[in-house]
This record gives structure tokens, sequence and C-alpha cells, in this order.
């Protein structure tokens, strides 16, 4: 098949850069792709990474089982991005660094939009749009850490959300959003998606390695469920919970020293306080974050303590169901 000017061969894989354009000093803006045909007929798995470029987890992930899939058993054809932002990555940034706009937050994208927008219409309509499933994995960077699935599936009860939410309970990660107010492109191309949000943290080389596991482990999952490679599902949990994220909460117009008060797991009422910022140099309280919603603090967030104005700090949700897994652990 042929997937943004590549083309896969059966039982091979092919590896190119799909053009987004070039910037003002003509530099291009590239995606690396992997084409990796099985010898047998099966699905379209699309893998993306890096969508924000500090975000490493998962393109450490995705290069894991790039290394030992075996082709001539594999059924059906793996798409893998293993960086989608390369600006960001070049630079450490979450934003595309040609124009400071978020990939995954311009919509589908315009072919003949800025940096960004014709990222996002590259990726989503030459790339994703042509997959059975998508996986777009992200990650916390060195400042923050996350550990939880979002189902993307549309509306409760169609055959998109089941599916989404089977590839959600196959990645393994036990906290699985089904509702959050973060809103990208993906819904409008009818592609069951999952965004696993795995890890980060300051200390990669003593925590990493198992985060990187976790995520390529999850990717083969997810082939085992779509029959694209064999063997049961691995390492997942008997129980999940089903997340409905809804607020965000974020630092005020003083940047500083974050001293928290809560920690993750706790339910915040309205106006609680989340935590301090303190001046650096005299220990002053310089301000007050506090909760804008009831919720429960969810298992992401900011692990550093120096923030910078307006910056993300972490979201509230409410666990909507419990479900059990469906396989033998």
């Amino acid at each position: 098949m042929r997937i943004a000017g590549l083309d896969s061969i059966p039982g091979a894989r092919v590896y190119g850069l799909a053009s987004a354009g070039r910037t003002l000093a003509q530099m291009p803006v590239d995606v690396p792709v992997n084409l990796l045909e099985g010898a047998h007929a099966g699905p379209v798995l699309a893998v993306t990474c890096g969508v924000h470029g500090a975000e490493l987890i998962g393109t450490l992930a995705v290069l894991d089982v790039l290394r030992d899939l075996d082709l001539s058993r594999m059924r059906g054809v793996l798409i893998a991005v293993p960086v989608a932002n390369t600006s960001g990555f070049e630079f450490g940034t979450r934003h595309v660094y040609w124009d400071g706009k978020i990939l995954n937050r311009v919509g589908g994208g315009r072919p003949d939009g800025t940096y960004t927008e014709r990222l996002a219409h590259l990726l989503y309509h030459e790339i994703v749009a042509r997959a059975d499933a998508w996986i777009d994995i992200h990650s916390g960077t060195p400042e923050t850490y996350m550990w939880y699935t979002i189902a993307k599936g549309g509306p409760p009860g169609t055959a998109t959300a089941v599916r989404a939410l089977e590839m959600a309970k196959a990645f393994g990660l036990a906290d699985i959003a089904v509702e959050t107010p973060w809103k990208d492109a993906s819904l409008d191309l009818g592609v069951p998606a999952i965004t696993p949000e795995i890890g980060g943290g300051p200390d990669f080389l003593r925590g990493g390695q198992t985060q990187v596991e976790t995520g390529a482990r999850g990717i083969r999952n997810v082939m085992r469920l779509l029959g694209m490679i064999d063997g049961p599902i691995e390492g997942g949990p008997r129980r999940y919970r089903l997340w409905r994220i809804h607020t965000d909460i974020s630092n005020g117009p003083v940047g500083g020293i974050l001293s928290m008060r809560v920690k993750r797991g706790d339910v915040l009422e309205p106006g609680e306080t989340f935590g301090v910022i303190l001046h650096p140099f005299n220990g002053q309280e310089l301000a007050r974050i506090t909760s804008p919603a009831r919720g429960t603090l969810v298992d992401s967030g900011v692990v550093w303590p120096v923030v910078r104005a307006g910056q993300w700090l972490a979201a509230l949700g409410d666990v909507v169901d419990e479900i059990e897994a469906d396989w033998e652990a």
C-alpha cells in the first residue's frame, strides 16, 4: 500500500521521509515514516509518537518494537512514526518550533496552512486515515509524569468506541479516560484510537526503561488484539477504572517554586488549596493555587517544583465505572 508517498513491500520494512513543506530558510519539514508490511494480509495499525516533541517515551517504545518484529509471520501493515514533530524534538519543546503551535490542537490541518497545519494534515489525512486503528503515544517530559490511557472512539456504545476501549484495555494501563476536555481531530476520521500517556519525570536513567518496556508491550498487545501478531495479551491488570477527566489546574501569572499541598488520588473540593508558589530567593508566598472544581487528582501533572507563569499543573476527574479484563493474564 502507498502511505505518504511511500510504498510498502510485503515482508519488508520501508523507511522514508514524508514532506510537509519547507521553512523560511528552505529547510525541509519532514515526518519520518516506517512502513512494515507483513507477509500475510491483515489490518493496518498506525503508531505515532513525538507529536509533542519533548515527549520521548513513545519514541523509544516503538523503536523497540520495530527491532524484533518477525515480518514473515506478521499480518497486515504497521505504520510507525517515531517522531511526528521533528522540530519540537530538535529543540526540546512541546510545540512545533517553526510557528509555536501545538500539533494536535489545529484540527485536521490544511495542506496550504502554517507549518503546524501542514504537519497535521499530513499526519491525519495521509497516515492515520489509511489505518484501521491508531495508537498515538504521549508521555510526560522531564517536568511532568503521566500514567493512563485515553480511549478515543466517539459516542459510547458505537462500534468505534467499543474498539477503542478494547485497545485501551489491551495496552495495559489500569486507568482509562473515556472522556476528556482535550480535543483533536482523531474522531473526525472514524478510526478507533487510543492515546497512552506513559511516564516521564526527571529521573529517566533510573526508571525510564520500565516506562519504555511498558509502552513497547502495550503496542505489541494491541497488535495481538488486532490479529497482527500471535500470542496472548501480556501484563495488563485484571481490573480497569474508567475516568471522565473534566478540569485542568494551571498556574497563574506568577512563576516560582511550587509547594504542593495535595497528592495524586486526593479528592479536591472547589477552592481547596492545590499548592502555593514561593519566591525562590526569600520563600515568600507569591500566589496560592486552588482547585476550580470538585474531582480526583488524576495520576498526571508536574513533578518538578520550578513552574512558569501559566504552566499546566494537573487534571481533575471522576471514576465513572470499573470493568474487568476479558482475557486471561
